[in-house]
């Protein structure tokens, strides 16, 4: 299981910070992540009880015991990673 907490509102573009403000998604928010869409410029986070996706720069990840996670060096999520 796989959770994202809000770690910074001012990241991303302006559209993506409004994002955030229209769900009054404030840092140390945390939500389970239901589904990442990596690409190679950019990652989309879905997450649970939200219909639209989010940009992965807001956001730090870590596992149901509270251990970081590094989305983009990590296989499971980072379809890209090369070992």
């Amino acid at each position: 299981m796989l959770y994202a907490i809000c770690e910074c509102i001012d990241n991303g573009y302006n559209s993506d910070q409004k994002q955030l403000s229209k769900y009054n998604i404030k840092v140390g928010d945390r939500f389970k992540v239901e589904w990442i869409n990596m690409g190679q410029s950019s990652t989309s986070i879905y997450l649970e009880g939200f219909e639209e996706d989010f940009n992965s720069v807001h956001f730090r990840f870590e596992d149901e015991y509270g251990n970081h996670i590094n989305i983009y060096d990590d296989p499971r999520y980072n379809p890209y990673y090369y070992i």
